[in-house]
């Protein structure tokens, strides 16, 4: 994670979570899909493959030792934990890989 708040030179400022929203444009429509078409449908082949249950505790254990951590509620850790796996992501990848 990079903290970049005293940073002269940083183009991008710290802004809290509750500030972002998603709505319409380039993320609204992805989102929008997401939620109708390929999260069911994961859903689905994740059931019928019986990884589900495991996948979600998984989730659970990595966002409550997150909020322990860093000493948050789970919601925020939550929050906390996607943007962080989305950064590292962005780092390894790149930004249009």
């Amino acid at each position: 994670m990079l903290f970049l708040d005293k940073s002269p030179y940083a183009k991008l400022h710290n802004i809290p979570v509750h500030a972002v929203t998603i709505q319409d444009g380039f993320w609204g429509k992805r989102r929008e899909t997401n939620v109708s078409k390929s999260i069911p449908s994961m859903e689905k082949l994740l059931l019928v493959n019986g990884r589900l249950e495991e996948i979600m505790v998984n989730s659970f254990r990595d966002v409550v030792s997150y909020a322990e951590k860093h000493q948050v509620h789970n919601r925020l850790a939550a929050y906390m934990l996607a943007i962080d796996r989305v950064a590292s992501a962005l780092q390894t990848r790149g930004l249009y890989a």
